[in-house]
């Protein structure tokens, strides 16, 4: 059985669902429909469902709402074993690590994870597990944009632009040993200086914001 929840804390609404205290999917959404929508297509129509506040729930939607807001401390997380597909489940294990202030390509969760950049790239398109994983944070291997949300539209890539200088910090590069090899975190003010250096050479909108 899958239990899921959904609850508002400050102007969001965040949900989970989870069986077993594993998590199956989180979200975050402007409405309790919204949210709950998001983690309820990540459940077959076939499984069982309790819409339940339970005391697992309540720890973990406090957890996203501080994800949300920039407070790592607190992050803990198993995600589903039966809910997801081994390729996919390390893909999302190695994400979640991207810790906030950095940012990490595409390719470099690729190696990690065994698979070609482009299923990285299909599975942050479509990550159900944000803010858990923090898909905002995965970048092309020269650190350009690419895309956000399964979308590659100005306003897609002005948002996760806006959400990587958000969350600078002022850190220095890192290399972190993995399960499996090493995430290079670029700071993400390298990103960011990246792609407002491309718009301000070209002065119009065009590559990263078309």
């Amino acid at each position: 059985m899958v239990h899921i929840w959904a609850k508002k804390v400050g102007a969001s609404w965040y949900a989970a669902a989870h069986r077993d205290e594993e998590y199956v999917a989180t979200s975050v959404g402007g409405s309790r429909d919204e949210a709950m929508q998001r983690v309820r297509r990540e459940i077959s129509s076939r499984e069982q469902i309790d819409v339940e506040e339970t005391e697992f729930l309540i720890r973990s939607i406090a957890m996203l709402a501080a994800l949300e807001a920039g407070d790592e401390e607190g992050k803990r997380y198993r995600l589903s074993a039966e809910d997801l597909s081994p390729a996919a489940r390390k893909i999302y294990e190695t994400a979640a690590k991207i810790p906030i202030g950095y940012a990490v390509t595409y390719g470099n969760i690729a190696s990690i994870s065994g698979v070609p950049a482009r299923v990285v790239g299909h599975a942050m398109a479509t990550n159900p597990l944000y803010p858990i994983v923090p898909c905002h944070r995965v970048v092309g291997g020269d650190l350009r944009l690419v895309g956000y949300g399964g979308r590659q539209d100005r306003e897609a890539l002005l948002s996760k632009l806006g959400r990587l200088e958000a969350e600078a910090r002022g850190f220095l590069p890192r290399r972190v040993p993995v399960d499996g090899g090493i995430l290079e975190l670029h700071p993400v003010e390298e990103v960011v200086w990246k792609a407002r250096l491309e718009l301000k050479s070209t002065g119009k909108q065009f590559s990263l914001f078309e």
